[in-house]
């Protein structure tokens, strides 16, 4: 059996982990700084995190939640997301045609990634819940990425 393996040192979906950390939150009920993670691969449908301390854990991919990254600069986008504690909506999971983002700043430029790392495609967020029509990707898993947040969904 062919085993799919892609492996994330410092970047995913084009972003750097910094020393400053994020949350890495592989289901509803874990939750981690990603300080203490060394390394994310994505083997067949699990994500494998091997972690500072020499521990590995696996996962279910449909189980992970969210991956979210800091800098040590915020952006003006990022701050304005701080400030106003706005936690990001997305909905329906898994999506057909189009899909829903609440909860992004007015004038966010939101990344589209494909579960390999490849950027699909840039959406502009004109008011404060984006909609995309996205019916033209292929089924399969998909990042949205707004700041220093992403977020996955599943394209039926």
């Amino acid at each position: 059996m062919k085993q799919n393996h892609i492996v994330l040192t410092t970047l995913l979906l084009g972003l750097s982990m910094s020393a400053e950390a994020g949350r890495f939150i592989p289901s509803e009920f874990e939750s981690y700084d990603t300080q203490d993670l060394h390394k994310i691969s994505f083997v067949n449908d699990d994500i494998v995190a091997e972690w500072t301390d020499g521990q590995t854990n696996a996962y279910a991919f449909s189980s992970l939640q969210r991956i979210l990254f800091s800098e040590a600069t915020q952006t003006e986008v990022e701050k304005q997301m701080a400030e106003t504690q706005t936690e990001l909506f997305l909905y329906p999971n898994p999506v057909v045609e189009t899909l829903y983002l609440s909860g992004v700043p007015n004038g966010t430029e939101v990344y589209l990634y494909a579960s390999n790392g490849a950027v699909v495609g840039t959406i502009p967020c004109t008011g404060s819940t984006l909609s995309a029509n996205v019916s033209h990707l292929k089924s399969g898993i998909y990042f949205l990425k707004i700041a220093d947040k992403a977020v996955k969904f599943i394209k039926k």
